[in-house]
């Protein structure tokens, strides 16, 4: 990554938790009492009564709100941006959208500043990108400029964060975009045209590969990111990509990441989590865990064989360096689905958590799993751990310093760009639950 040009835009990298080697400590608890400082409600409709979707944090138990019109029931259509503030009960009107103006994809919030960016379909095959900003203390947006057109086979916007004086915006397959708040005209930074934005400034070598035709990152476009294109088998077979690295885009420094033992890896700037390649022995010999049987006499297993190796069939999870020291295994198993905020692990479709723990050499699980995760209140909803939004598996986010791990709902699959949830309980009618792990 030699040709990278550093530019600097912040003072320097932000403050981040020690590493920290914490176990997982006991099976994932309602996050409510995991991270209390963390989860709050907010009523789900402003005070005069519409709906509304939660689009960025901005720290202090503040969120930024996309405010719904009236219309047609069902309606989608964002007319204004709203501030809501959790010590006040308040919500603040921010800015109401321009005429014209193409609603809002991705926000970024602080204390004092918001910004969003817009897309806009110019045909089948590509996008346009608008930028807009409102005076720190409200009033008529701004329009900031326009990036594009961008071909939607080939990126989707997926990340926007202030960074020093200007935005800045990543992008799916690579490509990360400075967006000057003070005028100018948005361009990619220079050596970033292959690189994935992470947490500013460091951005990765491992991006969403490009696809052979427009439709396969349909999904992508409406935010699902990078899992749409792992996993389903319907995708292109994707082109070799370069051995992996972080880059910091203020400094020009690279760290490289050893990615050997590990499927499915999601790096940060100082660790890794990931599916092991190693398989229990035990397991290997009688099977697929969903079909057990002795390949030699084809005799079944024990019961507690078969407990003991359901968790192998997806891979035990692990979380250690870039440089693949300090390994230590996860509660569950499930599939890796994010590493936010270089901190916590997120697992979506947890299976069998161990109790006791893996063991920390090898990362076993014990034999005596405790298979039942807890419901999130609503059994109606599904099996046990399900979402109430969707039905599917929930997730468990796992706090990699405190060896603390905590059950959300599945709401959608873009988790890893963002630290945040918003969902609705049915134990809490009429109120929108958020998780804000920057909080924590």
């Amino acid at each position: 990554m030699a040709g990278v040009t550093a530019v600097r835009l912040a003072a320097s990298d932000p403050a981040r938790p020690p590493a920290g080697r914490a176990a997982v400590t006991g099976p994932p608890g309602d996050a409510r009492a995991v991270w209390p400082q963390a989860v709050y409600d907010l009523p789900d409709r402003t005070p005069d009564g519409h709906s509304h979707e939660l689009v960025a944090t901005a720290g202090a138990g503040r969120v930024v709100l996309a405010v719904h019109g009236a219309g047609r029931p069902g309606t989608k259509k964002i007319v204004r941006l709203d501030r809501y503030d959790r010590a006040t009960g308040e919500f603040t009107t921010v800015a109401r959208l321009p005429a014209g103006a193409a609603g809002v994809t991705l926000a970024a919030a602080d204390r004092t500043r918001l910004a969003w960016a817009a897309t806009e379909r110019i045909d089948d095959d590509s996008i346009r990108v608008r930028f807009w900003t409102v005076p720190p203390a409200g009033g008529t947006p701004v329009e900031l400029g326009r990036f594009g057109p961008v071909e939607l086979r080939y990126s989707a916007p997926e990340r926007l964060v202030f960074a020093g004086d200007g935005l800045v915006l990543g992008l799916s397959t690579g490509g990360v975009v400075r967006v000057p708040l003070d005028g100018g005209r948005p361009a990619v930074l220079p050596g970033s045209e292959k690189l994935r934005l992470l947490d500013w400034p460091w951005a990765t070598t491992r991006t969403v590969p490009m696809l052979e035709r427009p439709e396969d990152l349909r999904d992508a476009f409406d935010g699902l990111g990078e899992h749409a294109t792992r996993g389903s088998g319907a995708t292109p077979e994707a082109a070799p990509q370069p051995p992996p690295s972080l880059v910091n885009l203020e400094t020009g420094a690279t760290r490289p990441v050893s990615e050997a033992g590990l499927e499915e890896p999601f790096c940060g700037p100082t660790r890794c989590v990931g599916r092991s390649t190693e398989r229990d022995p035990v397991c290997q010999k009688w099977g697929e865990p969903d079909r057990p049987h002795d390949v030699m006499t084809g005799s079944p297993p024990p019961a507690d064989v078969i407990s003991r190796c359901r968790p192998d069939l997806l891979g035990r999870l692990v979380a250690r360096g870039l440089d693949g020291s300090g390994q230590r295994p996860l509660r569950t198993a499930g599939l890796p689905a994010g590493l936010l905020l270089d901190r916590f692990a997120v697992v979506t479709a947890p299976g069998v958590f161990a109790d006791p723990p893996p063991d920390a050499g090898t990362g076993v699980i014990s034999p005596t799993p405790n298979p039942t995760p807890p419901p999130l209140r609503t059994p109606e909803a599904g099996a046990p751990g399900d979402s109430p939004i969707t039905g599917m598996p929930g997730q468990v986010v796992v706090d990699l310093v405190t060896g603390r791990p905590a059950w959300v709902p599945a709401a959608d699959l873009s988790a890893e760009l963002r630290p945040w949830w918003g969902w609705a309980d049915p134990a809490t009618p009429g109120r929108i639950t958020v998780l804000d792990l920057s909080l924590i």
